[in-house]
């Protein structure tokens, strides 16, 4: 349900029918240049108003606060993540997984599983 309410308000605040993705291959950090030409590509009326950076080093403290003056001012959403913030996510939805499916076993085992699964939502 949560996913749900989170793609929601990216579609009615920032008008996200679509999501740009830019996949930056360098060892240097992503600059100010950068986001400002992903800015230049998000329109309310073309591509939505939302944008994820994909960079091997992440950003610098220039993109960073061109980042958040393009949220403030004009409602562009850009979202800058780097290869560690990649493999944090995977990190820790494979443990995520572990968890429920350990808590479903937990419940199988326990008699509880006898349920019908529409009380069983994970």
């Amino acid at each position: 349900m949560r996913r749900k309410v989170s793609w929601r308000f990216l579609r009615d605040r920032c008008g996200a029918d679509f999501v740009v993705a830019e996949v930056k291959n360098t060892v240097a950090r992503a600059g100010k240049e950068e986001v400002l030409q992903l800015a230049n590509y998000l329109t309310r009326y073309g591509t939505g108003l939302v944008d994820v950076l994909l960079t091997r080093a992440g950003i610098d403290s220039t993109a960073q606060w061109v980042s958040r003056e393009q949220w403030v001012l004009h409602d562009k959403l850009i979202i800058c993540l780097s290869d560690d913030d990649i493999k944090q996510m995977l990190l820790s939805s494979k443990q995520e997984a572990i968890h429920q499916s350990s808590f479903s076993n937990a419940l199988k085992t326990s008699g509880c599983g006898s349920r019908p699964s529409s009380f069983m939502t994970f």
